[in-house]
């Protein structure tokens, strides 16, 4: 049976502080819409690059596989996070279109030999 990937927000690790800085560096009006960013990394955990897919309300397969994994292709990257954000979101826990997104993109980056390691969830309020 494939493995799937378990969504949990996560505000311990050094990745959500990443995401977050770059949120907030946007200006006030375009932090209160949903981003959706890709960081790649080698196998020493070295970040090869990060990038903002898209902002809006799309969800993870509103995209093509290619937008989402180009940046680490390019970069030769072999392993991803993901990050979206839920601006002013009650309800803290992943969506159904989160779990299905991010287990649809574990299972096509896997093809390409790239690792997803994580699908971190930043609730912001704004």
């Amino acid at each position: 049976m494939p493995k799937e990937i378990e969504i949990k927000p996560n505000k311990t690790n050094a990745n959500y502080e990443i995401f977050n800085s770059m949120l907030l560096l946007e200006r006030p009006e375009s932090q209160k819409k949903k981003h959706f960013w890709v960081m790649g990394s080698n196998d020493k955990n070295v970040m090869l690059c990060i990038y903002l897919v898209g902002v809006g309300n799309q969800n993870i397969r509103d995209y093509s596989v290619s937008d989402i994994l180009a940046g680490a292709v390019r970069s030769n990257a072999n392993k991803i996070v993901i990050a979206t954000n839920y601006p002013n979101s009650k309800d803290r826990k992943p969506t159904e279109e989160d779990i299905d997104g991010t287990n649809w993109l574990y299972h096509a980056s896997k093809i390409l030999g790239i690792t997803l390691e994580d699908h971190i969830i930043i609730f912001n309020e704004i």
